[in-house]
């Protein structure tokens, strides 16, 4: 593919690259942001990794619509780069038009199939647009691709609960801490599962998991309302004090 030809001095447009964040997290304005734009463009136009590059910088500072012009002009100079059609997905997904991500990462796929974060970015498409069946066909690939990645489980745990099988999720969930013990997220779930369960012993050990390994603030887990049966359950309370 041209796209493993990269023939342009890469330590210059790393350097570019840096600048052109650092003015984006300062906000200090589009003129010097455009400046170390055309910079990097100008150090290979022809390339498409730089236009690929300029786009995930675009899209990391949520200037998605600028991110989609370069992208766009990156697979007009390589086609065959299954990462920008994977990052172009991404970006319409952040920008929530699922069904054009979706049909970005179908592009991906067909470059390369062995990919198991794709189909789990595919999944998170199908979740938004409430398609959980796709959801769950999407992850179960993933899982298949990377039986040892923790998310997919979650993710997976996820969408069974919202399809009210509360069952698959707490096994998904189980199977997601086997694989990751500090995975706050799902300890956190997985509290609630307990709660709605009436076994609150349980769901306060569990909050207390996802406290040790996650940042929750107070304020968060007080308006939790899947926790509105605790707030006057004594541990629950000395747990919360322990929290900022």
């Amino acid at each position: 593919c041209f796209h493993t030809g990269i023939h342009y001095d890469s330590t210059l447009v790393y350097a570019l690259e840096g600048a052109m964040r650092v003015h984006l997290n300062k906000l200090s304005g589009s003129d010097s942001v455009v400046y170390y734009a055309k910079k990097m463009m100008v150090t290979d136009p022809t390339n498409p990794i730089v236009y690929q590059s300029l786009g995930n910088i675009y899209k990391e500072a949520g200037l998605y619509n600028e991110a989609l012009n370069m992208y766009y002009l990156s697979i007009a100079r390589d086609s065959l780069n299954p990462a920008t059609w994977k990052a172009l997905g991404e970006d319409y997904h952040l920008m929530k038009k699922d069904t054009v991500a979706i049909n970005c990462y179908w592009q991906a796929w067909v470059l390369d199939s062995t990919d198991a974060f794709l189909y789990n970015l595919s999944g998170n498409s199908y979740f938004n647009m409430q398609m959980y069946d796709e959801a769950l066909r999407m992850y179960n690939r993933s899982i298949k691709l990377r039986p040892d990645f923790a998310l997919f489980y979650f993710n997976y745990g996820y969408v069974s609960l919202a399809k009210k099988d509360t069952t698959t999720a707490e096994k998904y969930y189980l199977l997601a801490i086997e694989k990751k013990p500090d995975y706050y997220d799902v300890w956190y779930e997985q509290a609630k599962l307990k709660v709605a369960r009436f076994k609150n012993e349980e769901a306060i050990n569990m909050l207390a998991k996802a406290f040790q390994y996650g940042n929750f603030s107070k304020a968060y887990v007080e308006k939790d309302e899947s926790f509105a049966s605790l707030r006057k359950n004594k541990k629950f309370l000395a747990l919360l004090q322990k929290l900022k």
